[in-house]
């Protein structure tokens, strides 16, 4: 129980802020807060009283993460973090204002993605045809599916009547078992047209009823869900080995967008396939 004197410690505040945001948000999101809270947050901060936390205070901090080689996208998410925790101490007035908000942080620049173009695609789908990944990246090459989207398809969102593949979820670790989760937004849930190739593919993989998700359209030799880690590890050797530039699974979205453009799709078709909310 929070204590509710002026005393309240920031590091208890997030201790408390935490146990009220874990059931909204989901799995990875809580761990990714958790993490910078207990690594830097509450060494940084958590002595400070949450009422009495100044811009000053903050900023200072954010300096010495600088100083001690913290990256500019890891000094964002601190701050990031930090102000969650301040707004909803605002939302119950245990602060006046969100001091995080004044913080002066380095400018993030997201590194520069150079998409693969339909012939560096081909290529690579073309080595990795051996790889028991080779359908999934299949997918998300194609239709430029998120790995969370394709890892989450079952064979029950296959539609052979309508020739589609119902994008719907995806597949979550929680409390010691794997679980179906709604995907995070509306335009994620989409319907994507089976042509040839994909249907080929489909045709070749076969059902198993094993495993604690027996009816997930992708599972390892043991019948257990499809490791992201893993299926990123085995794109990057791939790749290396094909000879081309290195991206990460996630850039076949970029891909997939350019190649869209490049064959005159419809900005607005192009959208729906991407699971683009704009």
């Amino acid at each position: 129980i929070l204590n509710s004197t002026r005393e309240e410690k920031l590091g208890d505040y997030m201790d408390y802020w935490l146990l009220t945001v874990k059931s909204t948000i989901r799995r990875r999101t809580y761990i990714s807060y958790e993490t910078t809270i207990r690594l830097y947050l509450k060494p940084g901060l958590g002595s400070k009283r949450l009422t009495k936390l100044t811009v000053a205070e903050v900023q200072l901090f954010i300096n010495n993460e600088g100083r001690r080689g913290q990256s500019d996208r890891n000094i964002q998410k601190m701050r990031i973090v930090l102000s969650a925790v301040l707004n909803h101490a605002l939302f119950e007035e245990r602060v006046i204002r969100n001091v995080a908000r004044s913080v002066k942080i380095p400018t993030y620049r997201p590194k520069e993605v150079v998409p693969w173009n339909a012939d560096q695609l081909a290529r690579f789908l073309k080595v990795s045809s051996d790889s028991s990944y080779h359908a999934i990246y299949l997918l998300m090459g194609f239709y430029g599916l998120r790995g969370g989207e394709a890892l989450g398809v079952s064979w029950s969102d296959i539609d052979n009547d309508k020739k589609v593949i119902r994008i719907r979820r995806q597949v979550e670790y929680v409390d010691g078992r794997y679980v179906y989760a709604e995907l995070k937004t509306k335009a994620g849930r989409r319907d994507l047209p089976i042509v040839g190739m994909i249907q080929d593919m489909l045709d070749n993989l076969r059902p198993t009823s094993d495993g604690p998700l027996p009816d997930l359209l992708f599972k390892t030799v043991n019948g257990l869900p499809v490791d992201a880690a893993n299926m990123r590890r085995t794109f990057k050797s791939i790749s290396l080995g094909a000879g081309l530039p290195i991206i990460n699974p996630h850039h076949l979205r970029h891909t997939a967008a350019t190649n869209l453009k490049d064959l005159g799709i419809a900005p607005k078709d192009a959208q729906m396939i991407l699971g683009h909310a704009h």
